[in-house]
Formats: C-alpha cells, structure tokens, sequence
C-alpha cells in the first residue's frame, strides 16, 4: 500500500476546526467475520487503553447526558476495538457491524489499514484475503465525524479533549440540522 498521509492526534482536540478522519469501509463476502485477537496481542495490546466491546441496543442508555452515549445509543449493534499507538501518535477505531460492514477511523490511513489486515485478514480458520471485501475508503472533514472520532479518542485521552468534545458534541447535537449520526448509520459517514 502506498504511504498516506496522517494528522497529529493533538488536531483533533477540537473536533469543529481539526483534522479530517480517514474512514476505510470494509464489507466481507463471507460469513462469518473471524478476530485475530492473537494480532492484538502481538502489536501491543494495552488493556489500560485500548478496548474490545461489544455496543448493542440499549433504550436505557437514550436519556444518558453524556453526547458520546447518545452517539452510540444510535448506532447499530457492533463490535468495537479502539487501539491507540501512544508513540507512533496514532489512533484506530474499528466497528465491526452486526449487518457485516467493517468501519475503521483513524487519524493515520496506514495505520487504519494495518488494524484492518491484522484484525480479519490471514486469520486461522478462514485465512480470507483482500479480495474477500469490498472496500471504500476516504478522508471525511464533516463535523459530525469529526466530533464522533475526538469523542471516542478524548476517551482514551481524558482531560482538556473531554472538555471541548463535550461542548462541540453538545453544539452538533443541538444544531437544526437533525439528528446526530454515527459512523456506521449516517448519511455523512456512508
């Protein structure tokens, strides 16, 4: 894969005029979808900030204040494993949906498509490859991507990111425009 390019994690400390995201879209033509958790410990797996969940629906959760909860209330059931390179200054969060699609958003493009390959690509039982998938990547500059990605990032990171993304996520939320969406569902994410 050629080199792309990449964003400091530092841009998206505010989400309304920071870096694009690259999002890389990934639909299997097979089932089902196997998890190289082996990859995961191999490349360095730090469980004090990295995160394997699986987010499915919850009605309990519509009325919680905290905007990335509202965000995720709205998305489809998936799987989620967010990975942070703290020394490469690079973070991915993948979405593995339970309709098939796979969603990987990252400040670098290269390393969205090294989680990708490591994740679900060459793994035992299956060994399933590249052509296996259609793909569809782009660098989004939206401000609902945007706030989606520094939330989730601002989680990892605490501190001042949490403060901004909440108030540039309570703004986005509040916006005439409509209802928030997430990258798996929204118009502006698809």
């Amino acid at each position: 894969m050629a080199s792309a390019p990449n964003h400091p994690l530092s841009s998206y400390a505010d989400p309304a005029s920071g870096a694009p995201v690259f999002r890389l879209s990934a639909r299997p033509q097979f089932s089902p979808l196997d998890v190289n958790v082996a990859f995961l410990a191999r490349s360095g797996w730090n469980q004090s900030v990295d995160r394997l969940r699986f987010h499915f629906d919850r009605a309990s959760d519509a009325g919680s204040e905290h905007p990335l909860a509202q965000a995720f209330c709205r998305s489809a059931p998936h799987l989620l494993i967010r990975r942070l390179d703290y020394d490469g200054d690079r973070f991915a969060s993948v979405h593995a949906v339970a309709d098939g699609e796979v969603v990987v958003l990252s400040n670098d493009a290269d390393f969205a498509k090294a989680i990708f390959q490591g994740i679900f690509l060459e793994c035992p039982p299956s060994f399933h490859t590249s052509e296996d998938f259609e793909f569809s990547e782009a660098w989004l500059d939206d401000q609902e991507t945007k706030a989606f990605f520094a939330g989730i990032l601002a989680g990892r990171k605490g501190g001042t990111h949490l403060t901004i993304f909440r108030t540039t996520f309570n703004n986005l939320l509040t916006r005439p425009k409509g209802r928030l969406t997430s990258p798996t569902t929204g118009p502006a994410l698809q």
